[in-house]
């Protein structure tokens, strides 16, 4: 049997989720604690690669225990325990073997927030766009991503997929909401290519601030357009994975 971890994290904290040689992330600093456990190397499963900057509310990840030393509800408050506040075990399930963090995710659903007055103390955390957003025109732009295209327009190689693999995906819903001088972008599919949601919520803001066009983005959703030509990528710190659903 496998544990399933659910926990959240302060992106900044951290230079992305995937273990790097000589860098602080989600999956070695856990491992490390792990390991000091368990008295030796766990590996961890885990549902995403998210970026430097890029937080978490739901992130999924797994590992095999070789013995119940801890009993499985108290490992949350012990795995928690050293990160001070920057990474939270929130719950921890059991499941088989054949269960995959990633694999066997039905759907992601992200968030990116957007502050639109420009508060000091946000700053860290939010993207703050420099020039006033037109909310009609940001949701009306996002709405075209909706259903199944080819995105590969909108995101970046990764050195991960097969030379064969498209970028033929889905989005399934998009929800913003605005509240309190902040813009809070829903964005649910069943799988994200690299920098997807940041491309998307980039080019909503570009039409939405006056930068860009609607028909210049539907162009490029249908595969008219360089693909170097330049494009807004909006900041890692304002996305954050919401939740995973198997």
């Amino acid at each position: 049997m496998k544990y399933v971890m659910h926990i959240g994290f302060d992106g900044l904290c951290f230079k992305g989720t995937q273990k790097q040689k000589g860098c602080k992330t989600v999956q070695g600093e856990l491992e490390k604690v792990l390991s000091r456990i368990y008295d030796r190397p766990i590996d961890l499963e885990c549902c995403s690669r998210l970026d430097s900057d890029v937080s978490a509310m739901d992130f999924v990840c797994a590992f095999t225990p070789c013995d119940d030393r801890i009993k499985m509800n108290k490992l949350p408050s012990v795995l928690s325990l050293p990160f001070n506040g920057i990474l939270k075990v929130k719950s921890i399930e059991e499941r088989n073997d054949s269960f995959s963090p990633r694999f066997s995710a039905h759907s992601k659903t992200y968030i990116y927030l957007i502050d639109l007055e420009g508060e000091p103390f946000l700053q860290s955390h939010l993207y703050h766009p420099n020039k006033e957003i037109d909310i009609e025109k940001y949701k009306e732009t996002l709405n075209i991503f909706l259903g199944i295209h080819d995105f590969k327009l909108f995101s970046s190689k990764d050195d991960r997929k097969d030379e064969n693999e498209t970028y033929i995906s889905a989005i399934e819903s998009i929800e913003v909401i605005q509240k309190d001088g902040i813009l809070f972008t829903y964005i649910k599919g069943p799988c994200f290519h690299r920098y997807q949601v940041r491309f998307m919520v980039g080019a909503a803001v570009e039409v939405a601030t006056g930068r860009s066009s609607l028909e210049s983005i539907k162009d490029k959703l249908s595969g008219i357009g360089v693909t170097g030509t330049p494009r807004l990528k909006v900041p890692g710190k304002g996305l954050v994975l919401y939740k995973v659903t198997y």
